[in-house]
This record gives structure tokens, C-alpha cells and sequence, in this order.
């Protein structure tokens, strides 16, 4: 193997560490409400991260060591945020909202990058 162990467990934490910080900087987007664009973000982003957390190693006890690395954390953190419910605002944040007695309130779906037609099909959904 390329790079220690150790090393590759603390790559995997520092990247989900990095895009959990940026997922919670650029919005409250769930994932039932992604759009194409977010969709193609993802599927990019899993690629240009694959060298920063396992580096050049192609193997698969390598890619074993960094799937069961997130897999881990993310099932842990998610006990975490159940019980803890600062945690969970902070990392979560907390509910907006955007229709107020049969009305769209327009500075919230900006605020929230939102356009008229997402609300319009989550509505419907």
C-alpha cells in the first residue's frame, strides 16, 4: 500500500470534514430537492476527491480502508446529531419557511437559492 493506514483514515476524515463545510455553507438543499446541477456536482466532486483520500493507491484494500472510514463516521455522526440537538442545528441548520398562510415568501426562497418552480413541485410532491 502507497500510504499508511492511519494516514488514509485521517485523508477520509479531513475531506468529509472539508465538503461537509461547504454542503453547509452553500445552502440548505435537501436531497430530495437536488436539481440536475447538484446532481452533477456530486457525481464530479466524488472524482476530483478520490486522490486526496486515498492517494495513489488503486487498491482494493484501499478503497476498502476509505469507504468503511466514511461509512463509519457518517453512521456515527448521525447518532450524534439524534441525540444532540445543537449539534444538529448547527450542522444541520434549522427549518425556513417559505409559504406563510397560502403565500410564497419570496426573500426566503432567494435566501434559500430557490427557484419558483422547485417550490411549485415540492408543493406537488
Amino acid at each position: 500500500m502507497g500510504i499508511p493506514v492511519a494516514e488514509k483514515i485521517l485523508r477520509t476524515l479531513l475531506v468529509y470534514l472539508v465538503i461537509l463545510v461547504l454542503f453547509r455553507l452553500t445552502g440548505k438543499r435537501g436531497l430530495a430537492s437536488m436539481n440536475t446541477l447538484d446532481l452533477v456536482v456530486i457525481f464530479l466532486l466524488s472524482n476530483v476527491v478520490q486522490n486526496a483520500v486515498i492517494g495513489e493507491d488503486q487498491s482494493l484494500l484501499g478503497g476498502a480502508i476509505g469507504a468503511t472510514t466514511l461509512v463509519t463516521v457518517n453512521a456515527l455522526l448521525n447518532r450524534w446529531l439524534a441525540v444532540d440537538e445543537h449539534a444538529a442545528r448547527l450542522l444541520e441548520g434549522s427549518a425556513t419557511t417559505i409559504i406563510r398562510d397560502g403565500s410564497v415568501e419570496t426573500s426566503a426562497m432567494r435566501r434559500l437559492g430557490l427557484r419558483l418552480g422547485e417550490v411549485g413541485q415540492a408543493v406537488r410532491m
